[in-house]
């Protein structure tokens, strides 16, 4: 975690977990072809390769005074300020002199130059399973369609089927019944949203009428153990 010093040029560095411990600062100073930071209210860094330029990263910070400076006199205060503002770009090859250990290179991390979705935040879910039909479920936070494929097959290199529906509220999921199914099956069915996000789950259908293949359940409870008195939870 940082953040900047506000009227300062360094920037102050501590643990984003625990007790927060103090790490340290840093000076953002001038070099002979650009001028440092001062007035600094937004600071982001990056821990992927960015090109041959940043090849460990990138840190990116905000000059709120920059030189050459544009200087008006505000009306009401009569206060002097610098309307010209810019950011400074800090090679992260430079970290064993920042902070060591600070912040070590993550090559498969998220990559700004091939973003991957990241839209179906809720996963997907299937229910109501009988014989020959299920439900699929899926919440997506981009409007649009949203493909449902299955198979029996783990890759998919034969559908069954594909169905459909519309995201058009993204605080609310969406559902598509799938039918003509066979019993005791087990299929594999793979969501894909408008931003391109996926995920694969699974289910299997229950057996024929009449045949008895056992059965498997779950039970959970909150932190007062308060499934014990039911007598359905003894009854199992």
């Amino acid at each position: 975690m940082a953040r900047s010093a506000q009227e300062s040029p360094y920037l102050q560095v501590g643990e984003c977990q625990g007790s927060n411990e103090y790490v340290g600062s840093r000076t953002i100073a001038a070099s002979p072809t650009i001028d440092g930071t001062e007035d600094t209210d937004g600071i982001d860094i990056i821990n992927v390769p960015l090109g041959e330029e940043f090849p460990l990263g990138l840190l990116v910070v905000q000059d709120g005074s920059n030189e050459p400076a544009n200087v008006f006199q505000d009306p009401e205060d009569e206060e002097i300020q610098n309307f010209n503002a810019n950011f400074k770009f800090v090679a992260l090859e430079e970290n064993p002199a920042f902070f060591p250990d600070f912040l070590p290179l993550e090559p498969s991390s998220f990559d700004p130059r091939n973003p991957q979705p990241n839209s179906l935040i809720n996963g997907i879910a299937s229910g109501d399973t009988t014989q020959d039909s299920t439900v699929l479920w899926a919440r997506s936070t981009f409007a649009g369609e949203v493909t449902f494929e299955y198979s029996t097959d783990a890759e998919f290199s034969t559908i069954v089927s594909i169905a459909t529906a519309t995201v058009t509220d993204i605080n609310a999921p969406v559902k598509v019944e799938i039918e003509g199914l066979q019993s005791g099956t087990e299929y594999y069915y793979r969501v894909t949203d408008a931003a391109g996000a996926t995920e694969i789950g699974q289910f299997e259908t229950s057996a024929e009428l009449g045949e008895q293949t056992g059965l498997r359940f779950g039970v959970t409870g909150d932190w007062r153990g308060e499934l014990n008195p039911y007598p359905a939870i003894n009854n199992v």
